[in-house]
């Protein structure tokens, strides 16, 4: 685990980033942790974007240390507080369901508590870790965290199928079509076993990569934004304006400018 460094999003939350260890990477895309229990309190309100990835939390600043599921597949607003400690795994596509056998369908775009959907035996597993924890150590929870990931993954016997298998070969120019070439079979068996294991079809993952693609292109940069529209597999400006401003809620102009003056503020 290796923790990204200059990271200007939620700075004003105590927000870190950390990257996993080679043999998670194709399950988890980061883990995070904002706020501290030494901070005086502050609720901030933040729009999310989906990714078609769920995430796992755990709030080290209450009682019972909760600890939640949730996968969101429309924008959402949620509400941080700087005086509560989170910890969380940003699960990549997939994940759930290959490493608890979890559809992204039984949390959709609400918050499941993880006695809701993990089995007796995960939960006993889960449980004896979270109270392992450390709220004045992030890095040494995180290690123990990503360790019982590593723990489930090696002991988890799954060849990989076709999901995975399209997955992994993903491109933001790709069309459904290739997607089920490269995982061989049918689009309708494809978009059938997405929707279980994703918790949405084919053509959803590829637009909310397009997008998330997107949006780090207009955040990080200055380029002309036909240049951007061809890289995240848009053939023309216009049809990409139009996805982006259905998706996001704002024209690419207007979530640069934004982002960019965010940036220079802090």
């Amino acid at each position: 685990m290796r923790e990204e460094q200059d990271i200007d999003e939620f700075r004003y939350l105590g927000f870190r980033r950390f990257l996993p260890v080679g043999a998670l990477s194709h399950r988890v895309e980061c883990y995070w942790s904002t706020g501290s229990i030494l901070s005086p309190q502050t609720v901030f309100t933040e729009t999310l974007y989906p990714d078609g990835g769920a995430s796992l939390s755990i709030d080290l600043g209450s009682p019972d240390r909760s600890s939640c599921f949730q996968f969101n597949s429309a924008i959402s607003r949620s509400q941080f507080s700087s005086s509560s400690l989170i910890l969380s795994i940003r699960f990549r596509p997939g994940a759930l369901f290959h490493l608890f056998g979890i559809s992204p369908q039984d949390c959709n775009d609400i918050v499941v508590p993880v006695q809701h959907l993990l089995t007796p035996i995960q939960l006993s597993r889960f449980f004896a870790l979270v109270d392992s924890l450390t709220p004045s150590d992030v890095i040494s929870s995180l290690t123990k965290i990503e360790e019982w990931l590593l723990e489930i993954e090696l002991s988890t016997e799954r060849s990989t199928g076709r999901v995975e298998r399209a997955l992994a070969q993903l491109a933001p120019t790709d069309t459904v079509e290739s997607m089920a070439e490269a995982a061989g079979t049918s689009v309708r068996t494809l978009e059938r076993q997405f929707r279980l294991e994703v918790g949405m079809t084919p053509s959803q993952v590829l637009q909310y990569r397009r997008m998330k693609l997107a949006r780090a292109q207009l955040s990080l940069s200055n380029t002309h934004l036909a240049k951007v529209a061809l890289i995240c597999g848009f053939y023309d400006q216009a049809h990409f304006t139009r996805t982006f401003t259905r998706f996001v809620g704002e024209t690419p102009s207007t979530y640069r400018s934004r982002k960019l003056s965010d940036i220079y503020k802090t």
